[in-house]
């Protein structure tokens, strides 16, 4: 957050001069802040559909052992990943790897680590996240 303000803050400046009313600033910035906000939101949506597609199969169903990649190269890349992450962020990881590439349901995950569902859909969304930051990086 404190990155989109600050880029706000930089574009706020660049159009400055742009600014008729000076008592109107706040009410000025705080809009140049929400659609910084509200396009970085977007892109971040983008970016998690375009990694769930990959996780998904062709009938557009969570996939489990076998995800349906574009490319072999594209399954080794994220395996590499989540091994990599996992020394990091080891529950987060081997939430998806339960959920993407064992095809457990939140139950039995939850069940089998002794973690409460909605801590696995918490632990998963971070796992993503992570995920998606290392896939695509800034």
């Amino acid at each position: 957050t404190q990155d989109l303000i600050q880029t706000a803050a930089r574009e706020a400046f660049r159009k400055l001069p742009a600014l008729k009313d000076d008592a109107k600033f706040f009410a000025w910035f705080e809009r140049i802040i929400a659609r910084k906000i509200a396009s970085y939101r977007r892109r971040v949506r983008r970016e998690e559909a375009a990694i769930a597609k990959k996780l998904e199969d062709k009938d557009g169903k969570s996939t489990t052992a076998e995800p349906a990649f574009v490319t072999e190269e594209e399954h080794r890349k994220l395996k590499r990943l989540i091994r990599d992450l996992s020394e990091p962020y080891p529950r987060e990881m081997r939430v998806i790897e339960l959920v993407y590439f064992k095809k457990l349901e939140f139950k039995a995950i939850g069940k089998k680590l002794d973690i409460s569902e909605r801590n696995l859909f918490r632990l998963r969304d971070k796992g993503l996240e992570l995920l998606r930051k290392r896939m695509y990086p800034k």
